[in-house]
């Protein structure tokens, strides 16, 4: 992920009087945290891009706009809360955005990362030991069909499955054939 710091105008959450404060803020992979000066070791605060929803840029007509010189843009959290901050330009906002989009993106993927390779592992076991497990329950399903169905028919169908593969799928064919008919 990007990293980015720099001084943003951050607009304060506390008192009735919002007021603008400067914070030196730094954006980490996956981390956004503020201090008071940038020489301080331990921030105000932090936050994880995982709590965050959208950034997007303040319209120019916008109250927050208005009150203010700079390039506010805003922070929706999954918390409720939106942090309003406001850059020195419009092309340091871009910048903020965009890295903190970026690394949204790269915040999400790990957690989605380990499902592909576990479920292609999955899948190649269920393959592996899934033919010898289909054709026990290829026969198992046609058995079943067999008692369903007259008692005359079913002792052939039975015959059939000692037959090489290619009347037990026939035969599965025909029984699903049976039971889509069944359902209409």
């Amino acid at each position: 992920g990007k990293r980015m710091e720099g001084f943003l105008q951050k607009m304060g959450d506390k008192g009735v009087v919002k007021s603008w404060k400067n914070r030196w803020f730094t954006l980490d992979g996956n981390v956004i945290s503020y201090f008071k000066q940038p020489e301080d070791a331990v921030p105000i605060s932090f936050f994880l891009l995982q709590i965050v929803t959208s950034v997007y840029p303040a319209a120019a007509s916008s109250q927050d706009s208005s009150h203010h010189k700079g390039f506010v843009f805003y922070l929706d959290t999954t918390e409720g809360r939106t942090f309003i901050l406001s850059a020195s330009s419009d092309e340091e906002r871009g910048k903020w955005i965009s890295a903190i989009l970026g690394n949204m993106e790269e915040a999400s993927l790990p957690i989605a990362a380990p499902r592909y390779p576990m479920g292609k592992k999955n899948s190649n076991n269920n393959n592996a030991s899934g033919g010898k497990k289909g054709s026990k329950a290829g026969q198992d399903n046609n058995g079943g069909a067999d008692t369903s169905s007259s008692s005359s028919s079913s002792s052939t169908d039975g015959l059939s499955l000692a037959v090489p593969s290619t009347t037990t799928t026939t035969t599965t064919t025909a029984g699903r054939t049976r039971s889509n008919s069944r359902q209409q």
